[in-house]
């Protein structure tokens, strides 16, 4: 128990370090790494319920066999009825008789943002938990509970202000010795090695805070006297007894509520929640992440956010086009339409090229040769104004209008801009390509 409650949290950082390596290409900062955090807990949510789903349905198939002789140092399940081996409990919130129990009283704490928000939190100030020693009457004997189980379908009660169980904690909070303990993981530490060490005689009680402030409310839960049971755990055939193997959340020691019948009712229907939410978990994330990775530019432009990446990549492209850096061009264009427009005069991608390699890759990923800008300049004219022989030469082979005039100025064509712009070597590669005085 906890030893995933630690890890967990490293699990899902190294899945979410191993998401933002390829998701810090296509997405802007910090948008790469709350893409990555959130499909991290996604993915690690998804996986967990599928494990989930997989001991509920061990455990199932363990409940099916309960009737069999148990199999030392193995889990098994044991259907039957809890009963008491020496003095009872009583609980300290609701004053039930009881086998055991767990408890958590607290305050709750408002807070004040900056904006101006109020919220509010509840927090715990004294916990603990108690078990009386016990066995589960079961149709193969009598076996013993050495450790406090994780409980499910027991009893549980909440207590606000003016109710009696408060004023039961009142009392209980003066004539109790408490341990501290840090908040939750120190709690969790202690009440693991508590189940290490208890003989089937529990109770621990712990100060979460240093604050003698007036608790509010309460919860209880309780394992009543004579109760129908079903306990899953691993047989100790010398302790006669079922025991935690607490380095494995899978290995844990178990007590569900109710007759067998109804308990593998309750598997079953765990069984199909966990799995309906790994996939509910698993597909979003992963079609977010392949939707980043892979789709084509016009499909990003088009969703939510899609303009995070077209904004970070277009301004990649023309820094890359300036620098004529091909490998920067071709990572850009993965996540950009060929023919987008940037927002000075509408110019394409292709129209800023300074090579002739630069163009055969744009085209090659659908870069049109026959665009305009809004200016009315066409690729070729763009091009003669940047006066590169080799690039005037391969856009003309592939059909670039040579000779097209300016519509808003007809004596205007890539020959007279290149003369303007005294390019020479220019002007030679665009009269070899059939341009005409």
């Amino acid at each position: 128990m906890i030893r995933s409650v630690l890890l967990w949290p490293v699990k899902v950082g190294v899945i979410a370090a191993a998401l933002w390596y390829f998701l810090r290409d296509p997405l802007p900062t910090p948008a790469d790494w709350i893409v990555a955090i959130v499909a991290a807990i996604l993915l690690h949510l998804s996986y967990a319920a599928m494990m989930a789903g997989i001991r509920r349905t061990g455990d199932l198939r363990l409940l099916q066999q309960s009737g069999e002789p148990p199999a030392d140092g193995k889990r098994i399940a044991l259907a039957g009825t809890l009963k008491a081996t020496g003095n009872t409990l009583r609980a300290p919130m609701s004053g039930k008789e009881c086998l055991g129990y767990s408890y958590e009283i607290a305050h709750t704490e408002s807070t004040r943002s900056r904006d101006g928000r109020s919220s509010t939190r509840r927090v715990t100030d004294f916990s603990g938990v108690a078990l009386a020693p016990c066995v589960i009457h079961t149709l193969q004997g009598d076996f013993r509970l050495l450790s406090y189980p994780y409980l499910q379908g027991f009893p549980e009660d909440e207590f606000s202000k003016d109710d009696a169980g408060m004023r039961r904690a009142g009392e209980y909070i003066r004539t109790t010795t408490f341990e501290k303990r840090t908040r939750f993981l120190g709690e969790l530490a202690a009440l693991n090695r508590a189940m290490l060490e208890t003989d089937g005689s529990l109770k621990k009680d712990w100060r979460m805070t240093d604050e003698d402030g007036v608790v509010e409310n309460a919860e209880e839960e309780r394992i009543p006297v004579d109760a129908k049971v079903c306990a899953f755990g691993i047989c100790s055939a010398e302790k006669r007894s079922l025991v935690p193997a607490t380095a494995s959340d899978s290995r844990s020691l178990l007590l569900v509520a109710g007759e067998a019948e109804e308990v593998a009712r309750q598997l079953a229907s765990s069984k199909r929640s966990s799995r309906k939410i790994a996939i509910v978990a698993f597909v979003p994330a992963v079609a977010v992440v392949a939707f980043i990775l892979s789709a084509p530019g016009t499909w990003i432009r088009a969703v939510p956010g899609g303009s995070l990446i077209v904004g970070k990549h277009s301004a990649l492209l023309r820094e890359a086009l300036w620098q004529n850096d091909l490998r920067g061009i071709a990572g850009s264009l993965r996540h950009l339409d060929p023919n987008l427009t940037f927002e000075e005069a509408a110019r394409t991608p292709l129209m800023l090229a300074r090579s002739a390699e630069a163009a055969e890759l744009l085209i090659s990923r659908g870069a049109s040769v026959s665009a305009h800008d809004a200016n009315g300049y066409s690729v070729l004219m763009n091009a003669a104004e940047i006066g590169s022989p080799g690039l005037l030469r391969y856009l003309a082979s592939q059909g670039a209008d040579v000779n097209e005039r300016l519509e808003t100025n007809p004596p205007t064509t890539a020959l007279s801009l290149a003369r303007d712009r005294n390019t020479p070597d220019a002007v030679d590669a665009l009269i070899k390509a059939g341009a005409r005085e």
